[in-house]
């Protein structure tokens, strides 16, 4: 119960450029000396994820100002991050799968959804899955904030402004926040039977479930490429496949707010300052209400 409930907080708190609760906290480090080493794992996600959270309220509130401390911050967080996923366990790892669309075989009442670029994940269960979405979530923005005091601290260097040392390493972290979106669009097959496969048989969900948890990651994913691009697409239709199949009607509303909100297309830091980070947070709660679900049914 507690695992479920700190990851609506957490998400909530992202979303709105809030700070978490200091109870989280302490609740966090009380259950990390009582919980398994599978549970250590999301505790350290988690806080990490605090951090994330309270960094982008420290910035919307103005609280950190100077942008070589910002990008500093940014860049521990995502350290952070990266250090996390490099020390997973072998039982963490997941399986890439690729299907021809002509051999593709939908699951029963799946039909109309073909798994982006024809490959799909294949997760040792949905407790972890839904770890590895939110690490890619967590990692897009904390990428987004980089790439945006680059982009400003280019604006206040004219050495800075032309180096092609500083373009590549831009171009290189759009590149990786590009991939975690296709990551997260590659889960999808997994958390909802898209395929049918035996490996995800055997894993399935329980009622709605694996609908629930993707919400939050493919909106952070649609806001990587914007909603014309075939991924910003195939999201919608994604969402759509949720509220038909789960009754879930957060996934409609996603919808409204991703076309509402989004450009036409994606936008790359060389042409313009791509801002995720206020793409990827809906103000006036329009997104608080996405429900997280305990990814095996049961309370963690």
């Amino acid at each position: 119960m507690f695992t479920q409930l700190r990851n609506t907080i957490l998400i909530s708190c992202i979303q709105r450029q809030a700070h978490v609760p200091s109870t989280i906290s302490e609740f966090s480090e009380r259950a990390a000396l009582l919980r398994s080493d599978t549970h250590s794992y999301t505790d350290r996600l988690a806080a990490i994820l605090i951090k994330l959270s309270n960094l982008r309220a420290d910035i919307s509130a103005k609280y950190i100002v100077d942008d070589v401390e910002i990008l500093s911050a940014a860049q521990a967080i995502e350290s952070e991050l990266t250090t996390w996923v490099i020390t997973l366990p072998q039982k963490w790892a997941y399986h890439t799968f690729e299907v021809p669309e002509r051999d593709f075989v939908p699951a029963a009442n799946k039909a109309g959804l073909y798994p982006y670029d024809g490959r799909y994940h294949i997760y040792a269960d949905f407790y972890i899955s839904h770890a590895w979405n939110n690490y890619r979530a967590a990692s897009i923005i904390a990428n987004e904030i980089i790439l945006g005091q680059l982009h400003r601290l280019s604006t206040q260097s004219a050495t800075l402004s032309f180096s092609s040392e500083s373009r590549v390493r831009c171009r290189s972290i759009r590149a990786t926040q590009r991939q975690l979106a296709l990551d997260i669009c590659h889960s999808v097959p997994f958390h909802l039977d898209l395929v049918d496969a035996e490996e995800v048989q055997r894993s399935r969900p329980l009622g709605s479930v694996g609908g629930f948890i993707l919400l939050y990651p493919l909106f952070v994913a649609a806001c990587v490429y914007g909603t014309a691009h075939p991924v910003g697409k195939w999201v919608i239709d994604c969402y759509k496949l949720i509220r038909r199949t789960h009754g879930t009607e957060e996934a409609l509303a996603l919808v409204d707010i991703l076309n509402g909100r989004l450009t036409s297309e994606g936008r790359d830091w060389a042409q313009e300052d791509p801002d995720i980070v206020e793409q990827s947070n809906v103000n006036e709660g329009k997104v608080e209400e996405v429900t997280e679900v305990s990814t095996d049914g049961n309370s963690h």
